[in-house]
């Protein structure tokens, strides 16, 4: 756990700045490769007695349980720190990035330190790779008040942050259930009765006062996000505004007219967006089209809106209320991003998803055939996939291309990769035939995944949550659960998985 704590901060303390990387120092004597692999190379700030090296080898090493194989030989983290002190050289590798020179440690091709201008090493983080890259990495913030009811370290989940980025996904308090959490079946008939005042008061950008919002719990997370970052001015989404049916009870009772309802979305919408300015991006909808696929009455309360019963509902009418809140968003604000995210869209081993997969991309046609896709920054994924379905690459591709052909982009990710014996589904007989071997198989998806989006230039690629200790299967009370899904674990260490992440963007920079 110290090793993983020191090494969270070595960035700072070697003279790299989390906001910008140097400018490196090019000396007559080196002919920059971009691509040149144990380069000789002045060794910066000499790794021979680099005392940080110790805490990168040891996390890289017991990620592996121990042992890593170099050369045709197992080695311990000591006996791999003295081999590269030894001859540093032939673990160092340099690269010229937009024109700048790098050198890094590498390690089975895997980068674990990096330096630049000032020949002072530090450690060769996903976040310092993905800005090299150029694409964002981003996690679901836990807030708090959830690490303290787990008994999980909020100090080591800010360290641990650091390592990953800072963009943030905002969940919890910023979600309409939770907003509007405190109005009463009266609290919205006067919504109703004062439309005409509060449709005013929208238009010029003010949250309608006097009523009874609850919104200290989601001001509390955005600055628990900003004063975790690492810029103190992250990028933050916010999570759903409309998610399944969120047909509050109280709004159901009030037996309001389509119109009324409208009226109603419009306030909760636009209400919600303006109390947090901070946010710049937005899930307009969550899983609005397996909440259509169920056919649960219940979840089509909103279709009410187009004057339709729930039996009626046609993926017209989804691919509309999505229209309908984004316009809702844009005239708040019109340089927000509005996200469409949505569960198992691209899980074609899933023998659950055939369903949602079709009827999303009809959704997107649909939006694309009435010249609405202009409303939409791109679409997030959420990705609950299981190490014993595996995943299709080639019909991932092909449906993402689709999208691009309707006017969609592929934004970003929530990516839980499940490793226990039983999916999220609950399935307990997955697609792969043969012996899987559940690590491999899960280092070797989060490299697949990553691979696509990059392939596909998303500008995003996150994680449901930050690891294994604070993922939402984990905290369930279902003793089938054993998911594993994260990329670091219950104990705050890096697992296999985050390495090879770092493997794949370096090999993409």
């Amino acid at each position: 756990m110290a090793g993983v704590t020191s090494a969270g901060l070595a960035l700072s303390a070697c003279g790299i700045d989390f906001t910008k990387l140097p400018d490196p120092t090019v000396t007559a004597s080196i002919t920059p490769s971009p691509t040149s692999t144990q380069t000789p190379f002045p060794t910066p700030g000499t790794l021979a007695s680099l005392k940080d090296l110790e805490l990168w080898i040891s996390d890289f090493v017991n990620s592996y349980g121990g042992k890593i194989k170099l050369y045709e030989t197992d080695f311990g983290a000591s006996e791999l720190v003295n081999k590269i002190r030894t001859n540093p050289e032939s673990f160092t590798q340099t690269k010229v990035i937009d024109g700048k020179e790098y050198s890094f440690v590498m390690v089975n091709d895997v980068p674990l330190g990096i330096a630049g201008e000032d020949r002072k090493w530090g450690e060769s983080s996903l976040r310092i790779l993905a800005e090299l890259k150029g694409i964002e990495l981003e996690f679901a913030w836990a807030g708090d008040d959830f690490l303290r009811q787990h008994n999980i370290s909020s100090e080591k989940y800010v360290e641990l942050s650091k390592l990953i980025g800072d963009s943030f996904i905002i969940g919890g308090g910023v979600q309409t259930q939770q907003v509007f959490q405190s109005f009463t079946t009266q609290d919205w008939q006067r919504v109703v009765k004062n439309w005409s005042d509060i449709k005013e008061q929208l238009q010029n950008n003010i949250v309608p006062a006097g009523y009874p919002y609850y919104l200290d719990y989601g001001k509390e997370m955005i600055s628990q996000v900003t004063k975790a970052s690492i810029s103190g001015n992250p990028k933050m989404r916010g999570l759903w505004l409309m998610h399944l049916g969120n047909g509050l009870d109280s709004i159901v009772k009030g037996n309001f007219s389509s119109q009324e309802l409208s009226n109603i979305l419009e306030f909760i919408i636009k209400s919600i967006v303006l109390s947090f300015p901070e946010i710049s991006r937005w899930n307009a909808t969550d899983e609005l089209v397996n909440a259509y696929v169920t056919e649960e009455p219940e979840l089509r309360f909103w279709y009410q809106i187009f004057d339709k019963s729930p039996n009626q509902v046609q993926i017209s009418d989804v691919a509309d209320l999505m229209i309908l809140i984004a316009k809702f968003i844009k005239e708040v604000n019109s340089n927000l991003e509005v996200i469409i995210c949505e569960d198992a869209i691209l899980d074609f081993n899933n023998a659950y998803a055939p369903w949602s997969i079709n009827a999303f991309n009809k959704v997107l046609e649909n939006i694309s055939s009435k010249s609405q896709s202009y409303l939409f920054k791109g679409v997030d994924c959420q990705f609950n996939v299981w190490v014993y379905d595996g995943l299709d690459i080639d019909k991932m591709k092909e449906n993402i291309k689709k999208w691009s052909e309707w006017g969609f982009k592929l934004f970003g990710s929530e990516t839980m990769i499940v490793s226990g014996d039983v999916s999220s589904n609950r399935r307990t007989q997955g697609v792969l035939l043969g012996k899987v071997d559940p690590i491999e198989q899960q280092d070797l998806m989060y490299a697949q995944l990553l691979q696509l989006y990059l392939d596909a230039q998303a500008p995003t690629f996150g994680f449901g949550e930050l690891g294994d200790m604070d993922n939402w299967l984990e905290m369930g009370d279902d003793p089938l659960y054993n998911s594993a899904p994260g990329i670091f674990d219950k104990n705050y260490k890096k697992k296999s998985c985050y390495f090879v992440l770092a493997k794949t963007l370096f090999a993409n920079i």
